[in-house]
Formats: structure tokens, C-alpha cells, sequence
């Protein structure tokens, strides 16, 4: 496959998403001296997609339907300096509002000098080139550097 053909699949899987929310997630390890592998960067999000929608919906979140919970594509970028990984996140409608300020106060509760970006979605299709510009199914860690919420994937 080639890069382009990579990062096409790719973007049309966000846009098949329907995602509300760009999100920005910076671990800033550039300024702390530390390195961040790309197996702590799923971890991250994984326990970050658990907490929120915990936040979100309670106690009982995860017996809620996949369709009435969040969830995201996201690719990693500049993984061996600055590492940063730029979403797509769908939320239910009955959560935009609280959502960027429940996923904000998640990120930056963690140690280190995280930062995070949230805004809508205005542009679908240039926020999904943006996000997949760097793709490339070449690079050996090509599988590690796109991240599925686990309700992507139903």
C-alpha cells in the first residue's frame, strides 16, 4: 500500500466516525527529558476513554450501548521527538457540553507537562488530512501509530 493510499484509509475512517471533537494530546517529554514509547501512549488513552465516560455517565457507563458513548481515532505524530497524538472524538449528544472540560481536566491531572487542545469539528476533511499526515505504512511502527477507542471498532 502506498503512503497515500495509507493515509486515505485512514482519513476515511475518521470521517466514517462522525466525529464531533479535534483533540490535541501532548505529553511535552521534549521539555522533561523523558521518553515516551508508543504502548504507554495506547495505555494513556485507553485509561483517559475510561475515565471520561465514567465522568460522563457514570458509575454504569460501560453498560451503556457503544453508540451512546464516546470514543475516537487518533494518530500519533513526531514519536521520536515531541511526541503528540491529534483525535477525532464522537460524543453522544446528550455530553458536548460537558466534554471538553471533563477530557481537559483528566489530562492535565497527570503527572508530567501535558497539555491538551479541544475544539468542534468544523472541517472534516481537513481535520482527518491533518491528522493522518504523517502515516506512513512503511515506518515499523506503522501499526502502533493509529489508535482505535474501542467503540470505533464496532
Amino acid at each position: 500500500m502506498t503512503p497515500d493510499a495509507y493515509r486515505q484509509y485512514w482519513a476515511l475512517a475518521i470521517r466514517d466516525l462522525q466525529p464531533d471533537y479535534a483533540v490535541t494530546l501532548a505529553y511535552n517529554n521534549h521539555m522533561r527529558g523523558y521518553e515516551v514509547v508508543l504502548e504507554k501512549v495506547a495505555a494513556d488513552l485507553d485509561h483517559l476513554h475510561g475515565f471520561l465516560d465514567r465522568r460522563l455517565y457514570g458509575a454504569y457507563f460501560h453498560q451503556r450501548p457503544p453508540a451512546r458513548r464516546t470514543t475516537y481515532i487518533g494518530c500519533v505524530e513526531n514519536k521520536n521527538n515531541n511526541l503528540h497524538v491529534h483525535l477525532a472524538w464522537r460524543v453522544p449528544e446528550d455530553n458536548k457540553k460537558m466534554f471538553a472540560q471533563k477530557i481537559k481536566e483528566i489530562w492535565c491531572s497527570a503527572p508530567g507537562k501535558r497539555t491538551i487542545s479541544v475544539k468542534p469539528i468544523n472541517d472534516l476533511m481537513g481535520w482527518s488530512s491533518y491528522t493522518t499526515k504523517d502515516l506512513d505504512p512503511r515506518d515499523p511502527d506503522a501499526d502502533r501509530m493509529v489508535i482505535v477507542g474501542r467503540h470505533a471498532r464496532t
